[in-house]
């Protein structure tokens, strides 16, 4: 066996001590959460859809439990009494006193072999567990949405506070430039005032925007159980593509899918259900029972011989009448048949008109999102045409400060309707059934670059020097 010297093994210890350490340093490394990162995170923080998750697991502890009235019922049954009475007799009038303990206990055996609403409660919970799968998707599908808007939403804001930052710099040095012109009898003092007027409202935005972003972190902040500071952002060339599937397409596997249509057509089977119990009131409900006991006892000092008795029987009831009740029963029952037929048949038509509508709204953001990228290139165009002129003295410093406007309300709307079509696209899957964890990990390659969360403070410094 070879040996090593103290200082070769101290060595080794600390190789073998870095190569444990190895793997977590990795882990460390990747610091900026995507929205993988953060669904992960609010899938165990989020109150709310951990709340929503335990009320459904037990909603369905208690439609299972309907299945009991078809199984035998064992129960286990005993008593002691001890009794004193004292009897005048008749006779000679003399008292007798007699008192005792008598003990029972009895072994009970019960099976229904026909009734109808236990067997009808039975479907019912059946049918109530396909529609609380329907609630449970439908949920996570809420859930879904919910995190990636408040990440679309955060990274919107941050990008409001980039655009802020950037034209309160940007009027800054106009302002700068204006008193340079100002100074030398280029320009009048008109020019200086409305570029330090446009100046103090990008200030104001600025403060806006980041009122905005901190509001955003705190709706992370709830999502996740802990401040995130840096997200990944949108990529610049993340692929925008016309739906290749048609709206009938669409239509067709929300049929399938869709979890409020699945829970109306629930419904209507569980109404249907309760209409044939109603139908179904006056038959008889048959029991069989079975019963072993033994019963104990003492009386004025005598003991009583233990008997032992074993039974076994059927019992029959059927209703003949109950007030009335059975036919009102009756007439509850059609109703609300009816009425979840008729909530059925909107359901469909609203889902067909959300589709519909849907499709039209998503083809309308891809060309949006197209179109504001050419508008963004031609008013960035448009403004160094303006600069130049403005230098060249045939254009005004009002004109040079329109140009500017547009050009960040142009990045600002591009920004707006590239989340608003991945937005749109979540919610066309939520709207046929096909949102999951899938759809984010798909999506969450689009996001690529690291964007902090934060603003800095030197951007505000030196605010009083303008005057």
């Amino acid at each position: 066996m070879p040996t090593h010297s103290p200082r070769r093994r101290s060595s080794l210890w600390v190789v073998y001590f870095l190569t444990f350490l190895a793997p977590f340093s990795t882990v460390k490394a990747q610091t900026t959460p995507d929205l993988a990162n953060i669904y992960q995170l609010a899938h165990v923080h989020d109150a709310q859809y951990q709340q929503a998750l335990l009320s459904i697991d037990a909603d369905s502890y208690q439609l299972q439990a309907t299945v009991s009235g078809l199984k035998p019922k064992i129960s286990l049954s005993g008593n002691v009494t001890h009794s004193h009475s004292n009897i005048t007799s008749s006779a000679n009038g003399d008292d007798i006193t007699q008192s005792g303990t008598s003990r029972e206990y009895a072994l009970n055996l019960s099976q229904t072999v026909f009734d109808v609403s236990d067997l009808n409660a039975y479907q019912q919970g059946q049918v109530g567990l396909k529609a609380l799968r329907a609630e449970l998707n439908q949920i996570k599908q809420e859930f879904i949405i919910r995190v990636s808007d408040t990440y679309l939403d955060t990274l919107l804001a941050q990008d409001d506070l980039n655009l802020a930052k950037r034209q309160e710099r940007t009027l800054k040095k106009q302002v700068t430039q204006a008193r340079e012109r100002f100074d030398v009898g280029l320009v009048s003092v008109t020019d200086v005032l409305d570029a330090q007027a446009r100046f103090d409202a990008a200030q104001v935005s600025t403060l806006s925007a980041e009122n905005q972003l901190a509001t955003a972190q705190e709706n992370l902040l709830l999502l996740t159980g802990k401040p995130v500071k840096r997200i990944a952002t949108l990529a610049k060339d993340f692929p925008i593509q016309t739906p290749s599937a048609t709206v009938n397409e669409w239509i067709t596997l929300a049929t399938e899918n869709n979890p409020p249509l699945q829970q109306a057509i629930a419904t209507l089977e569980q109404t249907r259900l309760q209409k044939n119990l109603a139908k179904s009131a006056y038959l008889p409900t048959i029991d069989l029972f079975s019963r072993y006991g033994t019963s104990m006892g003492y009386q004025s000092g005598f003991d009583q011989p233990d008997q032992r008795v074993t039974s076994i029987g059927v019992s029959i009831e059927m209703p003949l009448y109950l007030g009335g009740s059975i036919g009102l029963a009756k007439k509850e029952s059609q109703r609300r048949w009816m009425a979840a037929k008729h909530a059925l048949a909107a359901t469909r038509r609203t889902l067909e008109r959300d589709i519909t509508t849907l499709h039209a709204q998503l083809l309308t953001d891809i060309r949006r999102v197209k179109a504001q990228n050419k508008s963004v290139q031609s008013n960035t165009s448009a403004l160094e045409a303006t600069e130049a002129g403005y230098d060249a003295g045939t254009r005004s410093i009002v004109d040079v400060l329109l140009a500017q406007q547009n050009v960040f309300a142009a990045e600002r709307d591009y920004a707006q309707f590239r989340y608003d079509y991945i937005k749109r696209l979540l919610r066309i899957k939520q709207t046929i059934g096909d949102l999951h964890s899938g759809t984010l990990t798909e999506i969450n390659k689009w996001f690529t670059d690291s964007s902090p969360l934060e603003h800095d403070a030197s951007d505000h410094e030196d605010a009083s020097n303008h005057e």
